[in-house]
């Protein structure tokens, strides 16, 4: 396997026809890097992070981050990538986007509620707080964290770093 056609060929980039992008509907492993590139499109913009405590909940989109803006970037160079047929910048896109999924599956941002700003800390020991709470007997969904969107978009940037690697590498 070469390994040089990971890598992005800027001569190439730079002679690119702006103008005219394509989509091939009969090459599979092309319409998978797309249908990657456009879902991480589209996750960046759904909660990250999401907060529920006592039937009330508070949620951060990944577009509202800093992960989640450099999310977005990628998400667009990975589309311009598989529309301009430059697999190798996809690839390297998606990757990028897989730390930053990876960053927004971890991280905890602040929320703020009712004027409020809770830091990311404080929310770490308030859960911290709720699983001893459930040790001793007390509710278990005294308050929960879900980072749905993050997942999502880090499986979606795996997809389109796999189709992206496939094209690459025929």
């Amino acid at each position: 396997m070469d390994f040089n056609k990971l890598l992005p060929d800027f001569n190439a980039i730079g002679k690119t026809d702006w103008a005219k992008p394509q989509v091939d509907t009969k090459d599979v492993m092309g319409l998978v890097a797309l249908v990657g590139a456009a879902l991480m499109l589209i996750f960046v913009f759904l909660p990250w992070c999401t907060m529920s405590a006592e039937g009330e909940s508070v949620s951060r989109l990944g577009i509202t981050t800093w992960y989640g803006i450099f999310g977005l970037l990628f998400a667009l160079v990975a589309c311009a990538g598989v529309l301009y047929k430059h697999y190798a910048v996809t690839l390297w896109a998606a990757v990028l986007g897989v730390i930053f999924g990876i960053i927004g599956w971890c991280v905890i941002p602040s929320f703020t509620v009712d004027g409020v700003t809770v830091t990311g800390d404080q929310i770490k020991a308030a859960l911290e707080m709720a699983k001893l709470a459930s040790a001793f007997g007390a509710k278990a969904d005294i308050m929960t964290l879900s980072h749905l969107g993050a997942i999502l978009y880090l499986v979606a940037s795996l997809v389109a770093g796999a189709g992206a690697f496939l094209k690459a590498t025929k």
